[in-house]
Protein backbone atom coordinates (compact mmCIF):
# COMPACT_ATOMS: atom_id res chain seq x y z
CA UNK A 1 0.00 0.00 0.00
CA UNK A 2 1.16 3.43 -1.28
CA UNK A 3 1.79 5.32 2.27
CA UNK A 4 1.08 8.51 0.10
CA UNK A 5 -2.42 7.63 -0.37
CA UNK A 6 -4.90 8.59 1.45
CA UNK A 7 -6.67 5.59 3.38
CA UNK A 8 -10.65 5.68 4.17
CA UNK A 9 -11.97 2.69 6.65
CA UNK A 10 -15.11 1.14 6.07
CA UNK A 11 -17.78 -0.06 8.45
CA UNK A 12 -21.10 -1.78 6.80
CA UNK A 13 -23.86 -3.56 8.03
CA UNK A 14 -22.64 -4.02 11.26
CA UNK A 15 -24.24 -1.41 13.65
CA UNK A 16 -21.54 1.12 14.97
CA UNK A 17 -18.10 -0.22 15.59
CA UNK A 18 -17.27 -0.14 19.05
CA UNK A 19 -14.64 2.20 20.61
CA UNK A 20 -11.85 -0.33 20.33
CA UNK A 21 -12.43 -0.32 16.36
CA UNK A 22 -12.78 3.17 15.76
CA UNK A 23 -9.72 3.89 18.12
CA UNK A 24 -7.16 0.93 15.83
CA UNK A 25 -8.11 3.24 12.58
CA UNK A 26 -5.35 5.52 13.70
CA UNK A 27 -6.87 9.03 13.00
CA UNK A 28 -7.32 7.66 8.96
CA UNK A 29 -10.90 8.91 7.60
CA UNK A 30 -14.04 6.99 8.62
CA UNK A 31 -17.01 5.92 6.76
CA UNK A 32 -20.31 3.88 8.27
CA UNK A 33 -23.02 2.58 6.89
CA UNK A 34 -25.88 2.51 10.20
CA UNK A 35 -29.79 2.37 10.45
CA UNK A 36 -31.12 5.93 11.60
CA UNK A 37 -31.62 4.71 15.50
CA UNK A 38 -28.42 4.08 15.12
CA UNK A 39 -27.17 7.53 15.50
CA UNK A 40 -28.35 8.41 18.95
CA UNK A 41 -26.50 11.55 19.68
CA UNK A 42 -24.18 10.33 22.35
CA UNK A 43 -22.93 7.82 20.12
CA UNK A 44 -22.74 10.55 17.03
CA UNK A 45 -20.56 12.96 19.47
CA UNK A 46 -18.01 9.59 19.78
CA UNK A 47 -17.99 9.03 16.10
CA UNK A 48 -17.28 12.73 15.27
CA UNK A 49 -14.64 12.52 17.86
CA UNK A 50 -13.01 10.22 15.51
CA UNK A 51 -12.98 11.10 12.08
CA UNK A 52 -15.51 9.73 10.69
CA UNK A 53 -16.20 11.85 7.84
CA UNK A 54 -18.84 9.87 5.55
CA UNK A 55 -22.19 8.36 6.93
CA UNK A 56 -24.43 6.31 4.96
CA UNK A 57 -28.20 6.39 6.51
CA UNK A 58 -30.34 3.01 5.55
CA UNK A 59 -33.58 5.21 5.26
CA UNK A 60 -35.46 3.26 2.88
CA UNK A 61 -38.66 5.20 2.38
CA UNK A 62 -39.06 8.65 4.27
CA UNK A 63 -42.22 8.23 4.11
CA UNK A 64 -43.68 7.76 7.90
CA UNK A 65 -46.83 5.53 7.58
CA UNK A 66 -44.84 2.96 4.83
CA UNK A 67 -41.24 3.35 7.67
CA UNK A 68 -43.72 2.46 10.88
CA UNK A 69 -45.52 -0.66 8.44
CA UNK A 70 -42.13 -2.00 8.14
CA UNK A 71 -40.74 -1.27 11.65
CA UNK A 72 -38.75 1.81 11.30
CA UNK A 73 -39.42 4.02 14.17
CA UNK A 74 -37.83 7.50 12.51
CA UNK A 75 -40.53 10.01 11.57
CA UNK A 76 -40.21 11.83 8.11
CA UNK A 77 -39.61 15.04 10.02
CA UNK A 78 -36.85 13.53 12.10
CA UNK A 79 -34.72 11.93 9.25
CA UNK A 80 -34.68 15.57 8.01
CA UNK A 81 -33.66 17.17 11.13
CA UNK A 82 -31.32 14.17 11.50
CA UNK A 83 -29.29 14.22 7.65
CA UNK A 84 -29.78 18.23 7.83
CA UNK A 85 -27.78 17.67 11.71
CA UNK A 86 -25.17 15.69 10.35
CA UNK A 87 -24.19 17.94 7.48
CA UNK A 88 -24.17 20.87 9.78
CA UNK A 89 -21.57 19.25 11.73
CA UNK A 90 -19.44 18.92 8.22
CA UNK A 91 -20.18 15.15 7.71
CA UNK A 92 -20.23 13.72 3.99
CA UNK A 93 -23.88 12.26 4.39
CA UNK A 94 -25.50 9.57 2.11
CA UNK A 95 -28.83 7.96 1.88
CA UNK A 96 -29.94 4.48 0.82
CA UNK A 97 -33.38 4.48 -0.63
CA UNK A 98 -35.34 1.31 -1.34
CA UNK A 99 -37.88 1.42 -3.81
CA UNK A 100 -40.47 -1.41 -3.87
CA UNK A 101 -41.00 -2.02 0.26
CA UNK A 102 -44.23 -3.23 0.74
CA UNK A 103 -47.33 -0.84 0.72
CA UNK A 104 -45.17 1.52 -1.85
CA UNK A 105 -45.12 1.79 -5.93
CA UNK A 106 -43.66 4.07 -8.07
CA UNK A 107 -45.08 7.04 -6.81
CA UNK A 108 -43.59 6.76 -3.67
CA UNK A 109 -40.23 6.01 -4.81
CA UNK A 110 -40.12 9.34 -6.97
CA UNK A 111 -41.83 11.05 -3.54
CA UNK A 112 -38.66 9.61 -2.14
CA UNK A 113 -36.09 11.07 -4.78
CA UNK A 114 -38.02 14.31 -4.24
CA UNK A 115 -37.56 14.23 -0.54
CA UNK A 116 -33.98 13.86 -0.99
CA UNK A 117 -33.54 16.50 -3.52
CA UNK A 118 -35.76 19.27 -1.31
CA UNK A 119 -33.64 18.38 1.92
CA UNK A 120 -30.16 19.76 -0.36
CA UNK A 121 -28.17 18.21 2.50
CA UNK A 122 -27.69 14.95 1.05
CA UNK A 123 -24.16 13.88 -1.21
CA UNK A 124 -25.01 10.90 -2.96
CA UNK A 125 -27.42 8.21 -2.75
CA UNK A 126 -27.85 4.29 -3.42
CA UNK A 127 -30.75 2.93 -4.66
CA UNK A 128 -31.81 -0.61 -3.68
CA UNK A 129 -35.01 -2.10 -5.46
CA UNK A 130 -36.59 -4.14 -2.50
CA UNK A 131 -35.60 -7.72 -2.40
CA UNK A 132 -37.03 -10.47 -0.55
CA UNK A 133 -34.36 -12.95 1.43
CA UNK A 134 -35.08 -16.42 1.99
CA UNK A 135 -36.03 -17.42 5.38
CA UNK A 136 -37.15 -13.38 6.65
CA UNK A 137 -39.95 -11.79 6.95
CA UNK A 138 -40.36 -10.54 3.70
CA UNK A 139 -39.93 -14.33 1.90
CA UNK A 140 -43.17 -15.06 4.22
CA UNK A 141 -45.04 -12.25 2.71
CA UNK A 142 -44.57 -12.91 -0.62
CA UNK A 143 -45.63 -16.27 0.05
CA UNK A 144 -48.82 -14.81 1.89
CA UNK A 145 -49.48 -12.75 -1.05
CA UNK A 146 -49.06 -9.27 0.89
CA UNK A 147 -46.33 -8.43 -1.15
CA UNK A 148 -45.30 -8.47 -4.50
CA UNK A 149 -41.83 -7.59 -5.16
CA UNK A 150 -40.93 -4.95 -8.39
CA UNK A 151 -39.82 -6.87 -11.49
CA UNK A 152 -36.88 -6.25 -13.05
CA UNK A 153 -39.02 -4.01 -15.78
CA UNK A 154 -40.71 -2.21 -13.41
CA UNK A 155 -37.28 -1.46 -11.17
CA UNK A 156 -35.90 0.24 -14.53
CA UNK A 157 -38.66 2.57 -14.65
CA UNK A 158 -38.91 3.74 -10.99
CA UNK A 159 -35.10 4.13 -10.91
CA UNK A 160 -35.34 5.93 -14.29
CA UNK A 161 -37.75 8.68 -13.12
CA UNK A 162 -35.27 8.88 -9.35
CA UNK A 163 -32.26 8.86 -10.82
CA UNK A 164 -33.93 12.18 -13.60
CA UNK A 165 -34.90 14.07 -10.13
CA UNK A 166 -31.64 13.32 -8.18
CA UNK A 167 -29.74 14.14 -11.60
CA UNK A 168 -31.40 17.20 -11.97
CA UNK A 169 -30.54 18.42 -8.09
CA UNK A 170 -26.76 17.25 -8.28
CA UNK A 171 -27.04 14.34 -5.73
CA UNK A 172 -24.93 11.89 -6.92
CA UNK A 173 -26.26 8.26 -7.43
CA UNK A 174 -23.28 6.03 -5.80
CA UNK A 175 -24.95 2.95 -6.61
CA UNK A 176 -27.94 1.35 -8.23
CA UNK A 177 -28.90 -2.83 -6.93
CA UNK A 178 -28.00 -4.99 -4.30
CA UNK A 179 -25.66 -8.15 -5.20
CA UNK A 180 -26.22 -10.96 -2.88
CA UNK A 181 -23.01 -12.74 -1.96
CA UNK A 182 -21.01 -9.68 -3.41
CA UNK A 183 -22.64 -7.25 -0.86
CA UNK A 184 -24.86 -9.59 1.68
CA UNK A 185 -24.88 -12.92 2.68
CA UNK A 186 -27.71 -14.53 2.03
CA UNK A 187 -30.47 -16.02 -1.30
CA UNK A 188 -32.97 -13.91 -2.56
CA UNK A 189 -36.43 -15.29 -2.97
CA UNK A 190 -37.81 -12.79 -5.07
CA UNK A 191 -37.71 -9.20 -6.32
CA UNK A 192 -35.65 -7.55 -9.10
CA UNK A 193 -32.31 -9.11 -9.01
CA UNK A 194 -29.56 -8.31 -11.96
CA UNK A 195 -25.82 -8.33 -11.93
CA UNK A 196 -26.06 -4.89 -13.26
CA UNK A 197 -29.34 -3.32 -12.86
CA UNK A 198 -27.35 0.21 -13.31
CA UNK A 199 -26.89 -0.01 -16.77
CA UNK A 200 -30.05 -1.29 -17.80
CA UNK A 201 -31.00 1.93 -16.30
CA UNK A 202 -28.46 4.12 -18.52
CA UNK A 203 -28.92 2.81 -21.12
CA UNK A 204 -32.51 3.66 -21.42
CA UNK A 205 -32.08 6.83 -20.09
CA UNK A 206 -29.20 7.40 -23.03
CA UNK A 207 -31.71 6.22 -25.58
CA UNK A 208 -34.03 8.97 -24.26
CA UNK A 209 -31.42 12.09 -24.72
CA UNK A 210 -30.13 10.71 -27.54
CA UNK A 211 -33.70 10.71 -29.30
CA UNK A 212 -34.21 14.05 -27.96
CA UNK A 213 -30.88 15.28 -29.42
CA UNK A 214 -32.19 13.73 -32.69
CA UNK A 215 -35.49 15.31 -33.13
CA UNK A 216 -34.78 18.05 -35.41
CA UNK A 217 -32.31 15.84 -36.94
CA UNK A 218 -33.25 15.50 -41.29
CA UNK A 219 -34.40 12.22 -41.81
CA UNK A 220 -31.96 10.07 -44.56
CA UNK A 221 -28.84 11.72 -43.24
CA UNK A 222 -25.67 9.96 -40.95
CA UNK A 223 -25.29 11.23 -37.60
CA UNK A 224 -22.36 11.92 -35.18
CA UNK A 225 -23.27 12.20 -31.23
CA UNK A 226 -20.57 12.80 -28.77
CA UNK A 227 -20.72 11.82 -25.23
CA UNK A 228 -17.92 11.98 -22.63
CA UNK A 229 -15.70 8.53 -22.74
CA UNK A 230 -17.18 7.00 -19.52
CA UNK A 231 -20.82 7.37 -20.76
CA UNK A 232 -19.93 5.60 -24.23
CA UNK A 233 -21.17 2.45 -24.13
CA UNK A 234 -24.91 3.10 -22.08
CA UNK A 235 -24.98 5.37 -24.94
CA UNK A 236 -24.28 2.78 -27.33
CA UNK A 237 -26.27 0.83 -25.55
CA UNK A 238 -26.05 -3.33 -25.03
CA UNK A 239 -24.83 -4.85 -28.41
CA UNK A 240 -25.10 -1.02 -29.71
CA UNK A 241 -28.69 -1.72 -29.16
CA UNK A 242 -29.31 1.90 -28.76
CA UNK A 243 -27.79 2.76 -32.21
CA UNK A 244 -29.31 0.07 -34.09
CA UNK A 245 -33.16 1.25 -32.60
CA UNK A 246 -32.51 5.03 -33.11
CA UNK A 247 -30.98 4.38 -36.45
CA UNK A 248 -34.27 2.69 -37.41
CA UNK A 249 -36.97 4.63 -35.69
CA UNK A 250 -35.36 8.18 -36.96
CA UNK A 251 -35.31 6.65 -40.48
CA UNK A 252 -31.36 7.86 -40.55
CA UNK A 253 -29.20 6.23 -42.84
CA UNK A 254 -25.89 5.87 -40.41
CA UNK A 255 -25.90 6.90 -36.60
CA UNK A 256 -22.17 7.14 -34.78
CA UNK A 257 -21.07 7.48 -31.04
CA UNK A 258 -17.80 8.92 -30.30
CA UNK A 259 -16.21 9.94 -27.18
CA UNK A 260 -15.05 12.99 -26.08
CA UNK A 261 -13.64 14.28 -22.81
CA UNK A 262 -14.90 17.99 -22.81
CA UNK A 263 -18.54 16.39 -23.15
CA UNK A 264 -20.09 16.51 -19.15
CA UNK A 265 -20.98 13.33 -17.57
CA UNK A 266 -24.68 12.58 -18.68
CA UNK A 267 -24.82 14.78 -21.89
CA UNK A 268 -25.30 13.73 -25.75
CA UNK A 269 -23.78 16.19 -28.10
CA UNK A 270 -24.56 16.81 -31.36
CA UNK A 271 -21.81 16.55 -34.19
CA UNK A 272 -18.00 15.80 -34.35
CA UNK A 273 -15.91 18.65 -33.11
CA UNK A 274 -14.99 21.02 -36.21
CA UNK A 275 -17.18 18.73 -38.51
CA UNK A 276 -20.91 19.12 -40.30
CA UNK A 277 -22.67 17.12 -37.91
CA UNK A 278 -24.85 15.83 -41.03
CA UNK A 279 -22.86 13.45 -43.38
Amino acid sequence: MDPEQPVEVAFFHGGLPCKALLGATEHRAVRIACLPGDLEPALLENLLQHRVETIEIDVGTHQTAHRRSVGRRRSSSALAALVRGLRDRGVRVGVVLTPGLPGTGHADALADAAWVAELAAVDFVRLQPALAWESTLSAQWVADGRWTPMTIAEAITTVEGMMDLLDASGVDVARVGLQPGADLAGTVSAGPVHPNLRSLVEYRRFRRRMRSVLALVPRRRAVELRVHPADLSWAKGQGNANIRSLRAELRLTGLSVRPDGDVARGAVVLGGKGSDPFR
